[in-house]
C-alpha cells in the first residue's frame, strides 16, 4: 500500500484526529462460497483510522468497498483478519456505529419524525419520552426538516429522505458514521447542498466518518484521506492520498488550489490507467456486481501515464457520451413499447364494439412526485379493468359487494372542475395515507379505481389488477367504505370524481385523477 502526500506549506488535518489506532482494519480478507468455488472479494486489507478523521473510499464497482464497510458496521464478518474499534473486535452491529445507505432505508409507514425517534428510543431507553422527542426534533432541525417531520417517505423528495437518514444516524451520537454512497442517487445541485450540510454538521458534532463514493471531486472536498481500492477479485488498498486543504473548507477555494488538480489527476490515473476496470465478467455472487461496459476500460486505457492523466478524463467523457446514447435508445424503445400497448388497447375496445376513441387522462396536480412503478400492470381486455391512465366515456359501475363497496349500477355524473378535482385529490391522498398503517407484504403494485363524492368520502373502489384483489385486506379500503351505511348509496346521482390509487411494496402512495372526456 502506498501513501502519497503532496507537498504543502499549510498542512492541516482534523484537530480531533490522533495518532492512535482508533479504528483498525487488520489483514482482513473476505471470501464467498459460490457454485463455481470460492470467490475472494477482499485480500489482506490493512487500514488505520484516527479518531475524528473523515475517510473516503473510492474504486471501481465490485472491488469490495461496501463489503469492507459492512464489516466495520458488523453486518459481515471477515474470513480472515479482524476489524477493531478502540482495540475491541467488532463482532456485531452496535449503537457506536451507524450507517447511511444510498437508498435511504427509511420505514415507509412512519413519518420523518417517527423514523428518527425510533433510533433515539433504541439508543436511549432510560430517557423520558419528552427527552427523546427533544432529541429527534433537534436533529430534524439540524438537517432543515422541522416543517416536514409529519411527512412519510412517499411524500418526500430524495434529498429530504437522505436528510432524514442522516438525522437518524446522528441522533444516537455514533462514534463512527458509515456512509455508503449517500448522495449517489441525487441530482447535482442537491448533492452539493448536502455535501455542505454534512461538513457543517460533522464540524459541529465531530465523529469518525467512513464514506464510499464514486465522485473524485466529492472526495477531495470532504475527506482528510482518499483510500483508493484496486480491482476485484482479491481487491486491496492500492494507495492512500492525503488531502491537504485547510478546514473549514470553501468549495471554490478548494477547487482553485493548484494542488487540487494534481490530486485529481493522480486519482484519475490510478482508476483509469493503472487500475482500469477489466473486461472479465464477474461471478454471480460478486458484491456490487454492476460492472461498466467494455468501453470504460478500453477508452480509459488511453491514459498513457500519470503526467498525461487528462487522457483519462477524456476517456471518462467518452464513456458518459456513449451511456447517453444508450439511454436515448432505451427511451425510444420504451416509447415504442408504449405505442404498441396503446394500439393493443384500442384494438381491444374495437373488438368489444366500442367505437369511442381512447384518450389518456390529463394529469391534474398529483399530490406528490413519487417514482413510477417499475412493472406494468396486466393489460385486461375489459375496458372497465384497464389502468386508469386510459379511460373511456363508457359508464362505469361501482365495485361489487364482494369487496365491500356499494353495489350501485346506475350511471352517475362526473365532477369535471379542475380546482375541485385537485382538492379532492389531496383529500383522498390524506385519507388513505392516514389509514394505511399495515406493513406491505405484497411484491407488486396494487392499483385501484376509486370514486369519491364532493365531500371527499370514498363512494366505491375497484381493483385494476390481480394483486389488488388478492391483497385487498392489506389496504384501508374495506374500512373506509361501509356498505351498510345508507349515506354511501342513497344519492346515486350525486356527482363523483374518479382517481387511480397505487399502493407500492415500498409503502409509497400515488393518487392520480381520472378525467372522463
Amino acid at each position: 500500500m502506498q501513501i502519497q502526500t503532496l507537498p504543502t506549506t499549510n498542512p492541516t488535518t482534523n484537530p480531533l484526529a490522533s495518532r492512535e489506532a482508533f479504528l483498525a482494519i487488520d489483514n482482513v480478507s473476505k471470501v464467498y462460497d459460490t457454485a463455481k468455488g470460492s470467490y475472494p472479494v477482499l485480500e489482506n486489507v490493512n487500514l488505520t483510522v484516527s479518531e475524528g478523521e473523515f475517510i473516503c473510499l473510492i474504486g471501481h464497482s465490485g472491488c469490495g468497498k461496501s463489503t469492507l464497510l459492512n464489516m466495520v458496521a458488523g453486518f459481515l464478518h471477515p474470513s480472515e483478519g479482524e476489524v477493531r474499534l478502540r482495540n475491541q473486535r467488532i463482532a456485531k452491529p452496535g449503537l457506536d456505529r451507524m450507517m447511511v445507505f444510498q437508498n435511504y432505508c427509511l420505514l415507509p409507514w412512519k413519518t420523518a419524525f417517527e423514523n428518527v425517534y425510533l433510533a433515539v428510543k433504541s439508543a436511549y431507553p432510560k430517557k423520558s419520552h419528552a427527552e427523546r422527542v427533544a432529541i429527534a426534533d433537534e436533529h430534524l432541525a439540524m438537517v432543515g426538516l422541522t416543517e416536514a417531520g409529519h411527512k412519510r417517505p412517499g411524500q418526500m423528495s430524495g434529498g429530504m429522505k437522505q436528510r432524514v437518514a442522516i438525522a437518524r444516524a446522528l441522533a444516537i451520537r455514533p462514534e463512527v458514521l458509515i456512509l455508503d454512497e449517500p448522495f449517489g442517487a441525487l441530482d447535482a445541485i442537491t448533492k452539493e447542498e448536502l455535501q455542505e450540510e454534512l461538513l457543517q454538521i460533522w464540524q459541529d458534532h465531530p465523529c469518525t466518518v467512513l464514506m464510499i463514493t464514486h465522485d473524485i471531486d466529492e472526495a477531495l472536498f470532504l475527506a482528510d484521506k482518499l483510500v483508493m481500492m484496486t480491482n476485484g477479485p482479491a481487491a486491496k488498498i492500492g494507495e492512500v492520498l492525503e488531502i491537504p486543504f485547510p478546514r473549514p473548507r470553501v468549495r471554490t477555494q478548494v477547487m482553485d488550489d493548484p494542488r487540487y488538480k494534481e490530486l485529481r489527476n493522480s486519482a484519475l490515473d490510478f482508476l483509469f490507467h493503472r487500475f482500469a476496470h477489466s473486461e472479465e465478467p464477474a461471478p454471480t455472487i460478486a458484491v456490487n456486481s454492476v460492472s461498466p461496459s467494455s468501453e470504460y476500460a478500453s477508452n480509459a486505457s488511453n491514459a498513457s501515464n500519470a503526467s498525461n492523466a487528462s487522457n483519462a478524463s477524456n476517456a471518462l467523457r467518452a464513456f458518459s457520451l456513449r451511456n447517453g446514447s444508450i439511454a436515448l435508445a432505451a427511451t425510444a424503445s420504451i416509447c415504442l413499447l408504449g405505442s404498441v400497448l396503446y394500439a393493443q388497447l384500442q384494438n381491444n375496445q374495437l373488438q368489444r364494439g366500442n367505437a369511442d376513441k381512447i384518450t389518456p387522462a390529463p394529469q391534474v396536480s398529483a399530490p406528490s412526485a413519487i417514482s413510477q412503478s417499475e412493472s406494468l400492470p396486466p393489460i385486461a381486455s375489459d375496458p372497465a379493468t384497464q389502468p386508469s391512465e386510459i379511460t373511456t366515456n363508457q359508464p362505469e359501475t361501482t365495485a361489487t359487494p364482494s369487496i365491500s363497496s356499494p353495489s350501485v349500477t346506475s350511471v352517475t355524473p362526473e365532477i369535471t372542475d379542475p380546482t375541485q378535482i385537485s382538492e379532492l385529490n389531496w383529500k383522498l391522498y390524506d385519507l388513505i395515507d392516514q389509514n394505511w398503517q399495515q406493513f406491505p407484504t405484497f411484491t407488486e403494485d396494487l392499483i385501484y379505481l376509486v370514486k369519491v363524492n364532493s365531500s371527499g368520502d370514498i363512494f366505491s373502489y375497484q381493483p385494476s389488477n390481480q394483486a389488488a384483489s388478492d391483497y385487498l385486506q392489506e389496504t384501508p379500503f374495506p374500512d373506509l367504505v361501509d356498505t351498510a351505511n345508507p349515506a354511501a348509496t342513497s344519492d346515486s346521482q350525486a356527482p363523483l370524481a374518479s382517481f387511480q390509487v397505487v399502493l407500492t411494496p415500498t409503502g409509497e402512495l400515488e393518487v392520480t385523477p381520472v378525467v372522463q372526456p
